[in-house]
């Protein structure tokens, strides 16, 4: 009896073991479906999220679509407007031929031939397209050739692209179909500007095709414009055949309403130099030209020393800046990696917000440099007769030079810039730069080759001087009185601020 009870009360036991595990597991359980469930209420309101967004983005595709049905509309409309004024021009050119013929009544057997009625016309490259559509009706006869540089002129691919048909039933067939849209547009392509072409690469899919072509970036002008790092590093991608780049005014974002000048200027200084560098390695083997004009606010003078690090076929630079004036180091650098350069522009800015580093140092950089230099444009208050006589003596093929802001030439050291070089100086322009009448005379004896020289003076000018307002008036009445001897007439040019 003893024996069965003690079974019964270890079975209790077991049984309660049971139970108790029995019980965490349930807890367990219980834990982990409201855990499930947390999970489950997470990925329903994720689910909830994207749907919003998978509807924003559809809303916002037909909207785009809507915008660039609208855009196609009105290309079609401007080109059947093109169209229609080049038929209008090539009839009024018929008519006028067919009057020239009836008034000729001999022509020589050498002569090209005639100009027959099913003549082609073809765009003018010195003239915009908004200059060539608003005459077109009011022009009676003109030939009008496709630009040299286009990838669809005759150079490029052996045959023309007409613009004007002969056949007046040929424009009864679809306007923009396949091929003949491509063609058309791509003429229309080759007279927009640098900001035109931008625009147009987010009307569609094939304009954005067609614009990207490297062709159409032979000239890259960025003035008064936002150029934000990634449109720079969208265009270096396309832009591998610019001969020339030119950078003005431009900014990286504009000044918020809160936002100090000083804050401004630190958040935007040098932000769009990394991406300049990537531009200008991939037009690293066909650019010449280089300008770079009143660009503080997202680039500095180490745009000069990136350009002479990618660019060794650099023919004409330009750089001009009133808070980064070009430094002797950055020359040293442009001048080691750039040897062939004929023309450079960096006078002094004025009124200018950093120190002047223009000085004699830097032209002697520049003659050891450059000694084929035939352009040069310096200034500043650094640069005195010493220098002036080192840039005469290395650069012998000196045909213009310009003096901006700069002391007074005397006659003594334009004697000893005369004995040692500018002997085929062409053109010189003295931009607020003091000249007596005796140097001019000097000039005009030794330069054989001079055909202009243009003062542009100011009485401010004489501020800087111990020189009352009497005597720059002598000064001034010494030098006017130059352009009326013969030999000064048509070479001597003087305009007063």
């Amino acid at each position: 009896m003893q024996n069965v009870i003690q079974q019964q009360v270890l079975d209790k036991q077991n049984l309660l073991k049971d139970l108790e595990e029995l019980r965490k597991e349930n807890k367990m359980l219980k834990q982990e479906i409201e855990r499930q469930q947390k999970d489950l209420q997470k990925k329903n309101y994720l689910i909830e999220e994207q749907s919003r967004k998978l509807k924003t983005v559809e809303d916002y595709l037909d909207e785009v679509g809507k915008m660039e049905a609208l855009a196609k509309k009105e290309m079609f409309h401007y080109v059947d407007d093109l169209i229609r004024r080049v038929q209008i021009a090539e009839c009024e050119c018929k008519s006028l031929r067919q009057q020239m013929l009836s008034q000729i009544k001999y022509l020589p057997q050498n002569s090209s031939k005639s100009s027959t009625g099913n003549e082609i016309l073809y765009l003018k490259p010195n003239e915009s397209l908004s200059l060539n559509l608003y005459q077109m009706s009011k022009i009676k006869a003109k030939n009008l050739v496709p630009r040299v540089n286009s990838p669809f002129s005759d150079s490029a691919k052996g045959e023309s692209v007409t613009v004007g048909i002969s056949d007046h039933q040929s424009f009864k067939q679809p306007l923009l179909s396949g091929q003949r849209e491509e063609s058309i547009m791509k003429l229309i392509f080759c007279y927009l500007d640098t900001a035109a072409m931008l625009n147009c690469r987010h009307v569609c899919a094939r304009w954005k095709t067609w614009i990207e072509i490297p062709h159409y970036w032979t000239q890259v002008l960025l003035i008064n414009c936002l150029v934000t790092p990634t449109l720079m590093l969208e265009m270096s991608k396309f832009c591998t055949m610019t001969r020339t780049l030119t950078l003005q005014a431009v900014k990286v974002r504009e000044k918020k309403e809160q936002e100090s000048g000083q804050e401004y200027f630190k958040s935007t200084r040098g932000k769009l130099e990394p991406s300049f560098d990537n531009f200008l390695k991939a037009m690293q083997n066909s650019l010449t030209c280089l300008s770079i004009v009143d660009c503080d606010k997202c680039l500095t003078e180490r745009s000069l020393w990136q350009a002479s690090c990618c660019c060794h076929y650099l023919e004409k630079v330009a750089y001009i800046s009133s808070m980064y004036p070009v430094s002797p180091e950055v020359l040293w650098s442009l001048g080691s990696g750039c040897r062939l350069l004929r023309c450079l522009i960096i006078p002094p800015y004025y009124p200018s917000h950093g120190k002047q580093s223009l000085n004699n140092r830097c032209l002697l950089t520049i003659g050891r440099n450059w000694p084929n230099l035939k352009l040069l444009c310096i200034g500043g208050t650094e640069i005195d007769s010493r220098g002036l006589v080192t840039v005469a003596k290395h650069c012998q093929q000196l045909a213009v030079l310009e003096l901006d802001h700069m002391g007074e030439l005397q006659e003594d050291s334009v004697k000893e810039m005369c004995r040692v070089g500018l002997k085929i100086l062409e053109d010189l322009y003295l931009t607020h730069t003091l000249v007596t009448a005796e140097a001019l005379h000097h000039i005009h004896e030794n330069c054989s080759s001079l055909k202009k020289i243009k003062i542009l003076i100011a009485s401010s000018d004489y501020s800087v001087h111990p020189t009352s307002m009497q005597e720059y008036k002598k000064k001034l009445e010494e030098i006017k009185a130059l352009t009326k001897l013969s030999r000064f007439q048509r070479l001597l040019y003087i305009m007063e601020c």
